[in-house]
């Protein structure tokens, strides 16, 4: 209900980004909802990293096995955190993540929201 989202709200007022919170119950669903986007972008992004990360590895011939991935994807606890490793694991196309492992770029705005970030982010 939208009572529960504005008592959710107020209790996590930390991320609302510096934003004052409102006490209608629009204003603070509108808010969870931006939470809400916010957290689906920074996930996005972690697990672009770590997908970079895992190809830059083996590229500097780092011996990780997709046998030692889906271990690891076993013993996790979070059904779209073990989807995302075993995906990875199982991925035999890396391609375009090769060629894109050792380019620099920076971002000064955040790919997702538009956001100018307040620390440029070396991708």
């Amino acid at each position: 209900s939208l009572d529960s989202r504005a008592q959710l709200l107020q209790l996590c007022a930390h991320f609302s980004g510096g934003s004052e919170v409102q006490g209608s119950a629009a204003s603070a669903g509108e808010e969870v909802d931006q939470v809400s986007r916010r957290k689906e972008c920074r996930v996005k992004e972690v697990e672009s990293q770590l997908a970079m990360e895992y190809v830059r590895a083996l590229c500097l011939g780092v011996s990780l096995g997709s046998d030692h991935l889906t271990k690891l994807a076993k013993g996790l606890q979070n059904p779209e955190a073990r989807s995302f490793v075993e995906q990875l694991a199982g991925n035999t196309d890396l391609g375009e993540l090769k060629t894109q492992a050792f380019k620099i770029s920076t971002w000064l705005f955040s790919p997702h929201t538009g956001e100018r970030l307040q620390r440029p982010k070396i991708v």
